[in-house]
């Protein structure tokens, strides 16, 4: 593709890959090309909008690691990040584990997370 990283790419440059590469090539670098431009529009999404915009794109992202990039499994495919008001997780963690049992799969651990500011050098 002419670029020494995938980061150079934009999803206009995907038809120009898929004449390019092979399939199962092509599906990755169009995965981290879509990821790179998920979390640019997740960022705008949430500075305009706040959490509650974030959903589609989270499930948008699991479905591309499910289809191109193939590094998901039957347990992620039903249940994998869930972004829920703290008012939410008990009913969203009963629904999980019913689900799970549904489908014959071990228990999940659910566990919350909080949003904090990202990784960072100490100096």
């Amino acid at each position: 593709m002419g670029v020494s990283s995938l980061r150079a790419l934009g999803p206009e440059d995907l038809p120009r890959a898929a004449g390019v590469l092979d399939g199962e090539t092509f599906r990755r670098v169009r995965h981290v090309v879509t990821e790179n431009q998920r979390m640019l529009d997740t960022v705008a999404a949430l500075r305009a909008e706040g959490p509650a915009a974030v959903g589609p794109f989270l499930n948008a992202s699991h479905v591309s690691m499910r289809d191109d990039f193939e590094i998901s499994t039957p347990e992620l495919d039903l249940a994998a990040i869930a972004l829920v008001r703290n008012s939410d997780v008990p009913r969203v963690k009963d629904g999980i584990a019913r689900e799970f049992a549904r489908a014959g799969f071990t228990a999940p651990r659910v566990f919350p997370v909080s949003a904090s500011a990202g990784a960072s050098r100490e100096e």
